[in-house]
């Protein structure tokens, strides 16, 4: 009898540690949201941590007697870079990685610039349109700004500026709401 009540604990212990769940991790469109998909077979106290490349918990949220959620992470506060997401059971710890971009570095993927020394132009690509206004500053070689310009994203497309008419040294710097994305520099 001691037998059979110590094999049924076993299954008993075995069956509790194999409970598992799953979590899925989904980047929100146009957003620096992620959303954590999670599905449990058991009811269990859980932990969302999620981790930089130097293994520094930069989020962590427990909740008690969960079997599945819906949880928004607003990575908009982080860094670009690598992530992990782990969730934490008393019988399980699940993993996803991540690369975050974030937006403003998403856009800085979509502008490319050709400097034409000989020509003395710029050409000034947004490869995909944007929300919102792009300005443009350009600037002697002195750091003075000599002309400013504000662009709707969505009508940026290819901008040539020719400064054929100059030898001096200039500058085009494009912003994106008052944040830096390049600097391109006609002469020395």
């Amino acid at each position: 009898m001691k037998n059979i009540i110590t094999l049924l604990l076993i299954c008993f212990s075995l069956g509790a540690f194999a409970q598992g769940g799953e979590m899925k991790l989904v980047p929100q469109k146009n957003s620096d949201n992620y959303k954590v998909y999670f599905q449990a077979d058991i009811k269990s106290n859980v932990e969302v941590i999620v981790k930089n490349e130097k293994e520094k918990v930069v989020h962590s949220l427990k909740f008690k007697d969960k079997d599945g959620f819906i949880l928004p992470i607003d990575f908009s506060k982080f860094e670009s870079g690598n992530y992990t997401v782990e969730l934490h059971s008393p019988f399980y710890t699940l993993t996803e990685n991540v690369t975050f971009l974030s937006q403003i570095d998403q856009l800085r993927e979509k502008i490319e610039a050709e400097v034409l020394q000989e020509k003395r132009r710029v050409l000034i690509t947004l490869l995909e349109p944007v929300d919102g206004d792009l300005s443009l500053s350009i600037s002697d070689a002195e750091g003075n700004v000599v002309r400013k310009e504000s662009i709707n994203g969505k009508e940026f497309g290819m901008r040539a500026f020719d400064f054929s008419d100059t030898q001096d040294n200039v500058s085009i710097t494009v912003y994106y709401e008052g944040q830096h994305l390049d600097t391109w520099q006609m002469g020395d």
